[in-house]
């Protein structure tokens, strides 16, 4: 099996026997393909978590720290639990917004978007 992900701004290959995958990785990292090799960011919108794309349509490749198995299963880890982390954030917030809206919590509200989109724009830069 061939993966491609980034090292840094390098996109990058490995060959990798798919036994070697431990379990508990197969299912976070089958949700990241694009395709056959690409392994993409997860992202979460108003529609749900999806793979992440540019507006060319090009994957955005999950990012590790070497081009390596254990490296690349680190950084899936890293954005499973960051897509978790916003995916409570959206939860929050929008129960929040349910409950009844109020200054501090349309405040909290647009700083969480402006900072998620900081992030994004950030690791689409990278």
């Amino acid at each position: 099996m061939i993966l491609r992900f980034k090292v840094k701004t390098e996109t990058v290959t490995i060959t990798v026997d798919p036994n070697k995958i431990p379990k508990r990785f197969r299912f976070p990292l089958a949700e990241r393909l694009a395709g056959p090799v690409d392994v993409v960011q997860l992202w979460n919108s108003n529609d749900g978590t999806s793979q992440c794309f540019d507006g060319d349509g090009n994957p955005i490749h999950i990012e590790a720290a070497e081009p390596t198995l254990p490296s690349l299963l680190d950084a899936i880890r890293d954005n499973d639990i960051e897509a978790e982390q916003r995916r409570h954030r959206h939860c929050n917030l929008a129960w929040s917004l349910a409950a009844g809206i109020t200054d501090s919590s349309l405040k909290q509200y647009d700083e969480s978007c402006i900072a998620l989109k900081a992030i994004h724009a950030a690791k689409k830069a990278a």
